[in-house]
């Protein structure tokens, strides 16, 4: 064996593996966001004068700051597409979402970072002299009823939770709708409606305005504040991420950031950017209400955002307008506190309990007890209700008796999603259980026999039936069930304002002690009273 030559192999083994430890190794490359610019200005301004000098723009670039361990890419592109990558799962954000229930299907959400005043009508200016004079505003919906005229919308955009909700109301009544795909989709819009193939468009007040510049046509047009959007001016942008691991982990960092950069001059020079400088003030104390939420001792009201189900005579929502028992108890907690403001968020009752899960409103109402909720909320003692009663019905002189709970099990139950009715009803797998959003659906499906039973809290059936016209068509079981857990107002654990809690609570005491409770119910009961009469 020649031992010279295999000593030699070692040695040149191992100065090989010292040369490859000793050569610098690439560094993986760094994750990509890719930023996703809609070209709607002046939120984003993406070609022309003012490139990159949108409000949103203007944020973005302080983020990217902020997150340096990614590369950051820019792609231009329509609502529509910008809703396709997303829902396909790139690794994308969008930092001028509105929130809305489908857009959480496929989208993270960021805490709020900018505010926008609600969207307008838009209008021919002459044909707007035509048809409304002087008025100052426009029922949207009084809009949509009219079948002689045309409106244009742009796909896949979302108008704020109000006006999407009388936009799909209205859809399938209404073949009518113009939807303007592509760049520049207002652009577009605005122009057919100069040339009259549509006749109104609906649009941001700023948007509008500066696209009529850019056209020379800033007296073309006339824009209207919509009614009822009245008691929402102004409506919380967000940042919205690819809902996947990715995703949820940049918007972790996203969050952060805000918490740090919100209240910046920076950042509210961007926020301000494009306004009027008359509407400095007003911008700035709807920014701090909305997103910074005032110190206690700023001497401004706390704004304590409320999830508001439509459920009367408890909680009524009417062209966009809030009233009922809870809404008049939070009024009256408003006027004792003098120190917070309660902001009402129109949602469907299941969705409502997801903001509040997830941080995204701070109190809830007419919220029964129930140990899982109370992962994610804070019950504010006392309960204004002790007690109320299930009430199963059915059609009258034709439906099925429910003598006893065990009756139950032969018929189809209509109860609406996510609401608690009692336990043993409520985790009963033997009883098919049919979930609609709201208490006149579940009616009118009773009514029209494609239910033999639903079950709800006998005073807002009442009230509802009363109400709908449905008087003597039905009558309530014979089993009822009497709910001795309370209705409680809750806070989010994941809201801002859990400093709150003590104040509402101690004023909730009182007003539970001298009765103003029970004076405000009986108040609607009367209402009620008058209505069946």
């Amino acid at each position: 064996m020649n031992y010279t030559k295999i000593r030699l192999s070692c040695s040149l083994f191992i100065l090989l593996a010292v040369f490859i430890t000793l050569v610098p190794r690439p560094l993986p490359a760094a994750e990509t966001i890719i930023w996703l610019n809609d070209n709607l200005p002046p939120a984003f301004i993406s070609e022309g004068p003012g490139k990159g000098e949108g409000i949103v723009d203007g944020v973005v670039s302080i983020y990217k700051k902020h997150l340096p361990e990614y590369e950051h890419r820019h792609v231009v592109a329509n609502m529509a597409r910008i809703i396709s990558m997303m829902k396909q799962g790139e690794n994308a954000c969008y930092a001028g979402f509105f929130k809305t229930p489908e857009r959480e299907e496929f989208v993270h959400f960021s805490l709020p970072n900018l505010i926008a005043l609600s969207n307008s009508l838009v209008i021919e200016r002459s044909g707007a002299e035509k048809m409304f004079g002087n008025r100052s505003s426009i029922s949207l919906e009084e809009m949509l009823k009219k079948e002689n005229l045309k409106p244009g919308i742009t796909k896949d955009r979302s108008y704020g939770e109000v006006i999407d909700s009388l936009l799909n109301r209205y859809r399938d009544n209404n073949n009518k709708y113009t939807v303007r795909a592509g760049e520049n989709s207002l652009l577009g819009l605005l122009q057919m409606l100069e040339n009259k193939r549509i006749d109104y468009t609906i649009g941001f007040p700023w948007e509008v305005s500066y696209i009529a510049d850019r056209l020379g046509k800033r007296n073309k047009f006339s824009v209207f504040p919509i009614e009822e959007t009245k008691d929402s001016q102004w409506t919380r942008n967000y940042i919205g991420c690819t809902k996947n691991s990715w995703g949820e982990v940049v918007i972790e960092k996203i969050n952060a950031i805000l918490l740090k950069v919100r209240s910046t001059e920076e950042h509210m020079h961007h926020q301000l950017k494009w306004f009027p400088g008359n509407l400095e003030g007003v911008v700035r104390n709807a920014y701090k209400d909305l997103i910074l939420m005032p110190a206690r001792d700023s001497g401004a009201r706390r704004i304590v955002t409320v999830a508001i189900a439509n459920w009367p005579p408890w909680k009524i929502i009417e062209k966009g307008r809030f009233s009922g028992i809870d809404i008049d108890i939070l009024k009256a907690l408003e006027a004792r506190t003098n120190s917070i403001k309660f902001s009402f968020i129109e949602c469907p009752w299941k969705r409502c309990v997801e903001m509040i899960k997830e941080g995204d409103v701070d109190l809830i109402t007419s919220f029964s007890r129930r140990a899982k909720r109370e992962r994610f909320t804070y019950y504010i003692e006392p309960p204004y209700v002790l007690e109320r009663t299930i009430t199963f019905y059915v059609r009258k002189d034709e439906g099925p008796v429910i003598k006893e709970y065990y009756d139950l099990r032969n018929h189809v139950v209509g109860k609406v999603k996510s609401s608690a009715s009692f336990k043993r009803f409520d985790n009963d797998p033997e009883i098919d259980k049919f979930e609609v959003t709201w208490e006149d659906q579940l009616l009118k499906m009773l009514d029209s026999k494609r239910l033999d039973v639903i079950v709800g809290h006998d005073l807002v059936f009442d009230y509802l039936i009363a109400k709908e016209g449905f008087t003597g068509k039905f009558e309530k079981s014979p089993f009822k069930f009497t709910k001795r857990t309370g209705a409680y107002l809750a806070m989010s654990k994941k809201s801002d304002s859990l400093d709150t809690i003590p104040l509402i609570s101690d004023t909730l005491a009182q007003m539970v002690k001298s009765g103003e409770i029970n004076t405000i119910r009986d108040a609607f009961l009367n209402k009620l009273q008058k209505i069946k009469r």
